[in-house]
């Protein structure tokens, strides 16, 4: 996650913050990116919105800021080996210098232009983060529209915000290590899980935009991110592949 001394200028629809913020929102929005509706579905990588940052700066992050694109991916090491092959070998990743700004990368079902549902089966947000502490707490108009935030205090303690305030990690973390950080929302809760293992689990999300749907990913600050990855499935299911249409597999129930 990222951070930044810059004050928040300005904020988007309802979401996830971290530091790095990472911060979800759910308000509909006109979508930057399309989710599938379903998840096990051939073939398999149909069934995710996947960005590698391999190519080129989305649309979505060169709108604000100053985000460019980053041969930092070989200092990758020890993440979670993972069965699935959603995304090949990369060799780039996203630097982001959001000055000031909320980058804000909108979704929404490829079908129908919903806003994607977590009622009844889980959403994870999973990608790879590599954090910066962030010297001071975020902006409240940031959080404000928010389903929930993460970001790092001085210290390097994760801290989660959620409907019922925040709650802080008491292990820091190492600032120059980079971490596989996976968000699974599913009726009005959600769980944060680093490296695969639960961090916070049952938490309740805030009551920003509308009940059990997810409309944004959004970043504020500075810091490095790869292999964004928002779907139905759990994208950590074991070998040899999923077995039902949604997975709960390697995941710590939101119940």
């Amino acid at each position: 996650m990222m951070s930044t001394n810059t004050r928040l200028a300005k904020t988007a629809g309802a979401g996830v913050a971290c530091a790095l913020a990472l911060v979800l929102h759910g308000d509909v929005q006109a979508a930057d990116s399309e989710v599938p509706l379903a998840w096990n579905v051939s073939p398999m990588q149909a069934g995710a919105y996947r960005e590698a940052f391999e190519t080129a700066v989305p649309a979505w992050a060169a709108a604000v800021g100053f985000n460019v694109l980053s041969n930092d991916y070989p200092a990758m090491t020890g993440l979670p080996v993972r069965s699935n092959a959603w995304f090949a070998a990369g060799s780039k990743v996203l630097q982001l210098e959001t000055d000031g700004e909320v980058v804000s990368n909108t979704l929404a079902y490829a079908t129908s232009g919903d806003p994607v549902s977590f009622s009844g089966k889980p959403v994870y947000v999973d990608l790879r983060m590599k954090f910066d502490p962030l010297v001071n707490a975020p902006d409240p108009e940031l959080l404000a529209n928010s389903k929930m935030a993460l970001f790092l205090t001085p210290d390097a303690k994760l801290v989660v915000v959620h409907g019922g305030g925040a709650s802080t990690n008491a292990t820091a973390l190492d600032t120059n290590k980079w971490y596989q950080v996976t968000v699974k929302l599913q009726d009005s809760l959600f769980d944060v899980l680093v490296n695969d293992e639960a961090v916070f689990s049952g938490l309740s999300v805030k009551s920003a935009g509308a009940v059990n749907t997810l409309a944004s990913a959004n970043f504020y600050g500075t810091g490095l991110i790869d292999e964004l990855y928002v779907s139905h499935g759990n994208p950590a299911y074991a070998v040899p592949g999923p077995t039902t249409a949604v997975p709960a597999l390697g995941c710590v129930s939101g119940k």
